[in-house]
């Protein structure tokens, strides 16, 4: 069983927990600039702030998380147009005797676009099995 002496506060919002010190204030001393001194006095976890620490904590977290996978990102994509470029420098040859055969610049293009695709998708598949 709870101390009956206890005063137990859990206002909704920041706002709300103002209100109350004023109104505890103005019960307790009769006036509103006693406030620092009961705040003081009454040691308490504030529910409010306790929310409002997490929620500029996690937004912080993703913040951090979601630079890393931008990075991570950029990285791969690197990763992947050096491996498409050197793909295109070796098979000029190949491009050329598309291109004597009638293949547009688009089809050239969107063969190289699948190749790539193809192979985020299987090295994706390869990670997660």
């Amino acid at each position: 069983m709870k101390d009956p002496d206890e005063i137990i506060f859990q206002p909704t919002s920041a706002n709300l927990n103002r209100k109350r010190w004023r109104r505890f204030a103005k019960l307790w001393r009769g006036d509103t600039t006693s406030i620092r001194r009961i705040e003081k006095a009454t040691p308490e976890w504030d529910t409010v702030e306790g929310a409002q620490m997490m929620t500029a904590f996690s937004m912080a977290w993703q913040a951090v998380l979601g630079l890393i996978g931008m990075v991570t990102l950029g990285v791969g994509g690197v990763g992947v147009m050096n491996i498409m470029l050197v793909s295109v420098t070796e098979r000029t040859r190949e491009i050329g005797l598309r291109k004597a055969l009638g293949a547009r610049r688009g089809h050239i293009l969107i063969q190289f676009l699948l190749e790539a695709l193809v192979l985020t998708f299987m090295a994706a598949l390869w990670v997660w099995r």
